[in-house]
């Protein structure tokens, strides 16, 4: 539960400061292992009516959610994502993280600054009503989990609405709006190993490179190139195509004329089918499924918290609208991730280096297309050629005509029905 408070003087350089605390009910250690133990019922039950591994992601989410219960531990997770967001360039003074007031906190007691906010970065009525951009609050939602997910690898997992809003900024401030991340209990960690991989997998995976994309999902037990495919549409939340026509066309579609415009969630038209196709189509996912899941040992942890703060985040720009192109955004942060360096400079060249391989493939994309539109259009186009040929050529011996073969008798003219003829 969390109370507004004031904090006495002497815990407040003097003078009462308003504030959040957070306290943890008398019985919600018991609580949470009666619910870690039926999550793991739901988990055993799972496993064996669909012959599905599932319970292999017991331990670790037991231990993140563990965690989560000691103040101490979400204390300390705030007070370094916000030293984070500040050494990121163009996100200092954008996202802030409420201060912990560490002389009154404990392992069940956390005070906090109190932050009056408009409302959730995902409610477009309050957005409107303050007059701002939601395309310019997505942005930088999308660019801070961005870097925390592929630069710094310390990655809030627990971003609704309620934990993601936005206020106006104070006195003095440049940004006239800022994002408020809220409750960092729930974080995972990503070695520096596996950030970069995870980096180089969304960059793969964005531009449809089918070796990369495999090779490293196949360091995660991921099988083959149609699990590696699947896994990377599941990732990014959309269809992704390695390889082949269809990977420059699925570029295309991404980056192609206002990318804001691409929705984030694609409605397929509804095909009825039969009881028979139903479970064909189940069995075949199924067991694409399982080649995902091929080998448990190797598929990093972390990876299923990641995916659900990627979702949350989703969810939020789907709710305005699909106000940004939140693939384009994250594919560019995970290039600027991907290099083993950390400054500037050397992300700056990543991003560069990105965008040339974006547009390379573009351009190739579109030589495609105007190779099969005129191989389609070449028997069209030489009959036209030919027709004008044939009818010019006449005219420049002054002949002007009006049949290509002998016409014997002209037809007879039509009566002459008057002025006002069919009304």
């Amino acid at each position: 539960q969390v109370h507004r408070a004031t904090l006495r003087p002497e815990f407040a350089d003097g003078q009462g400061l308003p504030v959040a605390v957070k306290v943890q009910k008398p019985n919600i250690k018991a609580q949470n292992g009666w619910d870690l133990f039926l999550y793991k019922i739901v988990l055993l039950v799972v496993e064996r009516a669909f012959d599905l591994p599932m319970v292999w992601t017991y331990d670790y989410t037991r231990q993140q959610l563990s965690d989560e219960l000691d103040f101490r531990v979400e204390a300390v997770h705030a007070k370094r994502a916000q030293e984070e967001l500040d050494a990121c360039r163009h996100l200092k003074g954008k996202v802030v993280v409420p201060k912990v007031q560490e002389k009154v906190s404990g392992q069940r007691v956390l005070v906090m600054e109190w932050i009056d906010a408009l409302g959730p970065a995902s409610d477009a009525a309050a957005l409107q009503k303050a007059n701002l951009k939601p395309s310019d609050i997505m942005r930088t939602a999308m660019e801070a989990f961005g870097h925390q997910i592929f630069s710094t690898g310390h990655v809030h997992c627990d971003p609704h609405p309620g934990n993601l809003l936005v206020r106006l900024s104070p006195p003095g401030s440049v940004q006239r709006w800022q994002l408020v991340l809220l409750d960092h209990g729930l974080y995972c960690e990503l070695n520096p190993k596996l950030r970069r991989e995870y980096a180089d997998f969304w960059v793969s995976a964005a531009l449809g490179d089918t070796e990369k994309t495999v090779k490293i999902c196949s360091q995660w037990g991921i099988v083959d190139q149609d699990a590696a495919e699947l896994f990377a549409s599941l990732t990014q939340f959309r269809r992704v195509r390695l390889g082949g026509a269809g990977r420059l066309a699925n570029l295309a579609q991404l980056y192609s004329g206002n990318s804001s415009a691409i929705p984030d969630e694609v409605k397929a038209k509804r095909v009825k089918m039969t009881p028979k196709q139903l479970a064909e189509a189940q069995a075949q996912l199924k067991a694409r499924a399982k080649k995902i899941l091929g080998d448990t040992s190797a598929f990093p942890r972390e990876l299923l918290f990641v995916g659900r703060s990627l979702n949350m985040i989703r969810s939020a720009n789907f709710a305005l609208g699909t106000a940004v192109n939140r693939v384009a955004i994250l594919a560019e942060c995970a290039a600027a991730g991907s290099t083993l360096n950390n400054d500037t400079l050397s992300k700056r060249f990543e991003i560069m280096k990105f965008h040339f391989r974006v547009q390379s493939l573009l351009g190739l994309h579109r030589l495609v297309q105007w190779y099969q539109y005129v191989e389609a259009n070449a028997a069209t186009a030489l009959a036209a050629s030919a027709g004008l040929a044939l009818g010019v050529a006449p005219l420049v011996m002054g002949v002007v005509p009006f049949s290509w073969r002998k016409v014997d008798k002209l037809p007879p003219l039509p009566p002459d029905y008057g002025p006002h003829a069919g009304g």
